[in-house]
This record gives structure tokens, C-alpha cells and sequence, in this order.
């Protein structure tokens, strides 16, 4: 179930973040993907959103995903994407 997955990400995300010392606040949503970013963001008062996004080739690179592409239209606060690096 789509629920019990983000569930468990979403802790092993959290656990991530307060090792570092980072405040968090995870919860999962479900609608348009977009859109519901950004409402989570308004209604938790968030300072920033930061998103990761897929691995791109160089060309694709230059495009940014429909999702980020999106959010930073639609937000009114600043957004950080995440680039995954490459795995060997």
C-alpha cells in the first residue's frame, strides 16, 4: 500500500535529518503531485522546500522535470533541488 511505503521513507528521512541536527516534519499526501507539494509547504508555514529530482543526462539537464518545474512556479518560497548523484 502506497501509504505504508511513504510512511516508512518518510521515517528513515526523518531519522536522517535529526542525526544531523535538522528539523524536520514529514507527512504523506496524495493528489496532484505539484499542487500538493506546495500546499503542504503553506500549511506547515515551511521556510523552504527542498526536493530531489531524477538523475538527468546532460541534455536532459538542461530541462528541468514537470514536477520542479511546477513547484518553483507555484511557490512562494524558495525551492532546492537535489540532484542524486550517479551510481557506479
Amino acid at each position: 500500500m502506497a501509504a505504508d511505503e511513504s510512511a516508512r521513507i518518510l521515517r528513515s528521512a526523518a531519522r536522517d535529518c535529526e542525526a544531523a541536527g535538522i528539523a524536520c516534519e514529514s507527512r504523506a499526501e496524495f493528489g496532484p503531485i505539484s499542487d500538493t507539494i506546495v500546499e503542504v509547504a503553506k500549511d506547515a508555514a515551511a521556510d523552504q522546500i527542498v526536493m530531489g529530482t531524477r538523475g538527468l543526462s546532460r541534455l536532459g539537464g538542461f530541462l528541468l522535470g514537470s514536477v520542479a518545474t511546477g513547484v518553483i512556479h507555484m511557490a512562494d518560497i524558495p525551492v532546492t533541488l537535489v540532484k542524486r548523484g550517479s551510481r557506479a
